[in-house]
């Protein structure tokens, strides 16, 4: 299947999406509407429903307020969950993505948004009184970790320093800042302890220590940028722009193999090169030539594990001339060699 055909098939099944409450799959245990009701030092493993994938959810309490998920699954079935927050109840959020992708898209009144998640990125969102649908890809290897932190937790974390905490986390400790989500990249660190987290070596209180100390080491150096998330530039974009962007994102996917350059992108869907940069990096998280090489990677993981075909192959299909240039790219990105993933 050439990657147009793919393009095409894809875009046909999106709109055949059945949508499914989290509560319909998992119950309460992988809800995040009120994470003070879990109880305190919980660990809940879920499975998904044969007919929908295979894999598991792994929720655990490390505190009232604390809520840290694990996922690893490999869904057959196209589907949605759609979370919707009261302005009461809403956790700010971490969301990495170590293996395939997560699109979410925010549902407000007006203007909805669309924020695929990938290996290498980080999402922070507070989404009081905001509606978001999470749609996970099929067939492919997906492994996600979530963090949900209840504001009262922030609040007595910070305690008499209130009146010194950046503007913005001032803002979600009190209920007053307007929804906010952020896609960014991941220092290097990032990946190491995603991976600590997924392989804990502990069991019991030794986990439940061991995972706190993780999960704030992900979390506290992405507060203090929280000091600007107020600031228009960084959320406003403009509806045909994303439109256009959105287009040259799907015009590389076709053409992973013999890619056009930035000028040539841009022209072709008729914005400077400028102003696709900075919405690659808006819409995506990334500019136009990291997130290309990030398409060809996962790409190039699919071919592998799915088609009949060699390393040095699929490094020419997805348009790398030389393969050991490929293995060097895929194994950084990956932590796997390409042989790894060979069907």
């Amino acid at each position: 299947m050439n990657l147009n055909t793919y393009s095409d098939i894809e875009a046909g099944i999106e709109q055949e999406r059945s949508l499914i409450r989290t509560r319909t799959l998992f119950g309460n245990n992988c809800n995040l509407d009120n994470i003070r009701d879990h109880r305190s030092c919980s660990e809940t493993h879920q499975k998904w429903p044969s007919e929908i994938g295979i894999g598991h959810v792994t929720m655990i309490q490390l505190w009232p307020g604390l809520l840290l998920g694990i996922g690893s699954y490999r869904l057959k079935e196209y589907i949605e969950f759609d979370f919707e927050y009261t302005k009461a109840n809403a956790p700010l959020f971490f969301g990495y993505v170590q293996s395939g992708s997560v699109t979410y898209t925010l549902q407000p009144e007006k203007n909805h948004r669309s924020i695929s998640n990938r290996p290498g990125h980080k999402l922070v969102a507070y989404l009081p009184g905001e509606r978001c649908r999470c749609r996970p890809p099929v067939g492919v290897s997906v492994s996600t970790i979530g963090i949900g932190i209840d504001p009262w937790l922030l609040k007595t974390w910070v305690g008499e320093e209130y009146s010194q905490a950046p503007i913005g986390l001032r803002k979600i400790l009190d209920g007053a800042q307007k929804p906010y989500c952020q896609l960014s990249n991941c220092p290097p660190e990032t990946h190491v302890i995603l991976n600590q987290i997924i392989s804990c070596p502990y069991r019991g209180a030794l986990k439940r220590l061991y995972l706190e100390a993780k999960v704030l080491e992900l979390i506290i150096p992405n507060i203090g940028p929280l000091n600007g998330i107020t600031s228009k530039s960084a959320v406003t974009f403009d509806k045909r722009d994303g439109d256009l962007i959105r287009e040259a994102e799907l015009f590389l996917r076709d053409n992973l193999g013999n890619p056009p350059s930035l000028p040539e992108l841009a022209r072709r869907v008729g914005v400077n090169k400028n102003k696709l940069n900075q919405g690659f990096r808006k819409i995506f998280g990334n500019s136009a030539f990291d997130h290309l090489r990030i398409l060809r990677l996962e790409r190039a993981r699919e071919l592998l594990e799915n088609k009949h075909k060699s390393v040095t192959e699929v490094a020419y299909e997805v348009g790398y001339t030389h393969p050991e240039n490929f293995a060097r790219a895929f194994k950084k990105h990956f932590c796997t060699s390409p042989k790894y993933h060979l069907f």
